[in-house]
C-alpha cells in the first residue's frame, strides 16, 4: 500500500514539475518586442547606440563596418577591409564571420524602421539609422 501511495506521489510530482517547467520557458521564451510590417529593409547606414563611433553598412550582400573619429563616418572606401557576407534563412540574419564562424541573429524593426535591434541567444544589439536621433523613439 505504502508503495503504491509513494508511486502516485511520485507520479503527480512528475506531472507537476512537467507543466510547470513548460509553463516557465513558454513566458521565458515569449518575445515582447513590437515589430513593424516586414516593409522595413536591412540595407542601409546603422549606428549602433552603444558604440556611436562604430556603424554597419549594409548593402544587397554585405555588411561593412565603418569607424569615425570625429562624429562623421566615412563611405564605403573608408570602411575595414574584408566586408562581411550576409544572407536570410528563414526569418534569421546569418552573417559570415570568416573562418568557418557564423552570427545569426533576428533582426527587428521599430519607430517607422528607423531602429533596428538584432537579436541573438547572447545580447540584443540595437542600432538606429545614420541621421536619426533614437531619443524620440520611446
Amino acid at each position: 500500500m505504502i508503495k503504491f501511495i509513494l508511486h502516485k506521489i511520485m507520479k503527480n510530482l512528475t506531472i507537476n514539475i512537467m507543466f510547470l517547467s513548460l509553463t516557465i520557458l513558454t513566458w521565458v521564451s515569449c518575445d515582447k518586442t513590437v515589430t513593424e510590417p516586414t516593409t522595413c529593409e536591412l540595407q542601409g547606414r546603422w549606428i549602433y547606440d552603444d558604440y556611436p563611433n562604430t556603424m554597419i553598412e549594409f548593402t544587397d550582400s554585405l555588411q561593412y563596418t565603418i569607424y569615425s573619429v570625429d562624429g562623421k563616418f566615412g563611405t564605403r572606401q573608408d570602411a575595414i577591409p574584408n566586408p562581411h557576407t550576409y544572407w536570410f534563412e528563414g526569418d534569421s540574419l546569418v552573417t559570415d564571420l570568416n573562418f568557418g564562424n557564423k552570427s545569426t541573429c533576428k533582426p527587428y524593426f521599430k519607430c517607422n524602421c528607423m531602429v533596428l535591434e538584432l537579436h541573438s541567444p547572447f545580447a540584443i544589439a540595437k542600432m538606429h539609422k545614420e541621421g536619426f536621433d533614437p531619443a524620440t523613439c520611446p
